[in-house]
Formats: C-alpha cells, structure tokens, sequence
C-alpha cells in the first residue's frame, strides 16, 4: 500500500504512481515488467525523502497505526467530489464489500469522519 499509506505529495513528489514516483526520486526503468516494477519499488522504498527518513521507514510506521474503515453508504450522489476530495475511495461492491464510499483513518479520528460519512460538516 505504499501508494496510499505514504504521503507522497507532501514530500514533493507529483502523484504516487510508480513512474511518477521514479520520476521524481530521479530514476527510469521499463515500465511494466514485472521484474522491474520489483526493482523499481525496491528503490523508491528505500529512497530517503526529503525529511531524511526512507519510505520504507514512513510506510512500516503507518503499518502499525490502527486504523478503522468508515463506510459512507447511501450518501447522496452531489456529495460524490465531496468525499473523493476528503479521499474516500470508491467500492464497487464485487468483494462482498458494501457498494459504497469508503476511508481509511486512524482510530482517535473516527468520531469526526462519522459525521463526515453521514453528510454533517462535509465542508469546514
């Protein structure tokens, strides 16, 4: 999940896909195979951001946070750009999981993404 679990853009990075991630930590490869993709990920991991700390080290410390998944089923369609700006991800429901927008966020913030995935306080 080092797409997700590391805050790339606030390190300077343009997004968290791979090749902008090379990109921006100065590297190239061959886009799409396997064994470099490996490779290329390897290195990203390793590579320290400008905090001094590898990403590996940013992504092992997220890994141990507890972190609970709020589901915003039956939102109201107009409140779709709402919640992907606060970065809920969409569920197509096809695993068994609600059909529906989801977050991801550290237990001591359950309570305010609550009442963001209920329609109160969507915009403060």
């Amino acid at each position: 999940m080092s797409a997700t679990e590391v805050e790339w853009r606030k390190h300077g990075f343009e997004g968290s896909r791979l090749g902008y991630l090379l990109n921006g930590a100065g590297f190239f490869h061959q886009a799409h195979r396997a064994v470099d993709d490996c490779h290329a990920l390897v290195e990203i991991l390793a590579f320290e951001v400008p905090t001094g700390a590898p990403a590996l080290a940013m992504l092992l410390e997220q890994a141990r946070k507890k972190t609970m998944r709020v589901w915003a089923e039956q939102s109201p369609f107009d409140l779709k750009d709402a919640l992907k700006r606060r970065g809920y991800r969409w569920s197509d429901g096809n695993d068994g999981r609600p059909r529906s927008w989801f977050i991801n966020v550290e237990e001591s913030q359950l309570g305010a993404e609550n009442c963001v995935s209920q329609g109160r306080d969507l915009f403060p």
